[in-house]
């Protein structure tokens, strides 16, 4: 068999963990909601699900029992931190694992004291088993901790620091820690070195000449597609605690102090989400090939194991995608005709998300290239934004639908 089938064979193979327990999965999006549930039941859990944080609330108040809760970070009305908060408060749910999935890798101040684990969107039906399996893992012995992922060799590590002293020890350390890496002096120079290859982590000094690390983090979190995000790990001699909530802030994954230590630097590249640390075949190809608008195996991955139901779902699938963009289109005309700018983002963020986790990657980063200015509070041209968008809408509605008609066939 072709790697990438024995890949999706393996993915379809239930850890001891899953099979029997009950997920919750809270995410206004609909096409969303549908492919967790799917690589949920795929492991034979047992799924439910809810389109906000209110319903997920009535569903634990009247009785619901649940062994994990996944929820996405952005939703209206109560976001994902919001509703963690409130599920906290809960006895039924007090210590129960939290799964929070975000759109680029940023992680709200509050995560560690509510105690959340974080995966980013598009979500890999590795990483999610991986780390579902774990936490329910954890759930079960008393006091037990979730263990850190153990570093990948196979990570490509991007070092940006100006002072050359800090360079070279950073350097000697990653390499007795067995990984390569490269070296940039500066933010702008980690910024073009993004541009120029993928990268799975940055370690990311703050006080840097040209650019410093904040703004380099920001603007990397803004202009770079969700496909192409690395990890971003902050490395500074400030200790304070607002030092550490401004690096969370401008999107960074993780915090090291000056001096780094060997096993302080082993241990925050052992965070790495599993799938930055062994992409499939077919991410690598998102990554590097700009030409193509709906990436395939992401649904094959998903209907691999449905035998002669797999052309209704992928069906299904597709349909509810197609109904979500258009509704959020009519968002973005609505807004536009309003002068709502960030309203457009909001409708676009929202069809970022959905469109990645169908494999639709030139939309989605259409998208993120839209969103990413409007949160800056940069001015945009709202017009030229909707055309580029109707245009890789339609793109990813002849990508999906040529796989509509392949699964058919």
């Amino acid at each position: 068999l072709p790697r990438g089938a024995q890949t999706v064979d393996e993915l379809s193979v239930a850890p001891a963990e899953l099979p029997g327990r009950r997920a919750l999965i809270v995410d206004d999006n609909d096409t969303n909601r549908r492919i967790l549930r799917r690589q949920l039941e795929t492991w034979d859990m047992r799924v439910e699900s809810a389109a906000s944080g209110a319903e997920a609330l009535r569903a634990v108040d009247s009785g619901g029992l649940y062994d994990i809760v996944v929820l996405d970070m952005h939703m209206p009305e109560m976001d994902g931190v919001e509703l963690a908060g409130e599920l906290r408060n809960r006895p039924a749910t007090r210590d129960l694992p939290l799964l929070l999935l975000t759109s680029l890798g940023q992680r709200p101040a509050q995560s560690e004291a509510l105690g959340l684990r974080h995966l980013t969107k598009p979500v890999k039906a590795g990483a999610l088993r991986t780390t579902v399996a774990t936490a329910l893992g954890a759930a079960q012995e008393a006091g037990a901790g979730a263990p850190a992922p153990q570093p990948s060799r196979r990570l490509r590590v991007l070092l940006a620091e100006d002072n050359v002293v800090n360079q070279r020890v950073a350097g000697l350390l990653l390499e007795r820690l067995g990984y390569r890496h490269d070296v940039v002096g500066n933010g702008q120079e980690a910024l073009d070195a993004l541009h120029d290859r993928p990268y799975d982590v940055v370690l990311m000094d703050m006080q840097m000449p040209v650019m410093d690390g904040l703004e380099a983090t920001r603007r990397l979190r803004a202009d770079l597609p969700a496909e192409r995000q690395p990890r971003v790990v902050a490395m500074t001699a400030n200790v304070l605690a607002e030092d550490r909530e401004a690096c969370l802030a401008a999107g960074m994954d993780d915090y090291l102090a000056k001096p780094v230590r060997r096993e302080e630097l082993a241990a925050a590249l052992g965070r790495v989400a599993v799938e930055e640390v062994e992409p499939d075949p077919g991410d690598v190809a998102v990554a590097v090939d700009e030409d193509l608008a709906v990436d395939p195996s992401v649904l094959r991955s998903l209907t691999a194991r449905l035998g002669d139901r797999a052309a209704a779902v992928l069906d299904k699938l597709i349909g509810t995608w197609e109904s979500e963009t258009a509704r959020r289109l009519g968002e973005v005309d609505a807004a536009m005709q309003d002068g709502d700018a960030a309203a457009v983002g909001r409708a676009v963020h929202a069809m970022k998300g959905g469109s990645a986790s169908m494999g639709a990657v030139r939309l989605a980063a259409v998208c993120a290239s839209v969103e990413g200015p409007i949160k800056a509070g940069e001015t945009v041209d709202l017009v030229d934004a909707r055309e580029r968008i109707r245009v890789a809408v339609e793109q990813a509605r002849e990508g999906l639908g040529q796989l509509r008609v392949g699964s058919a066939g």
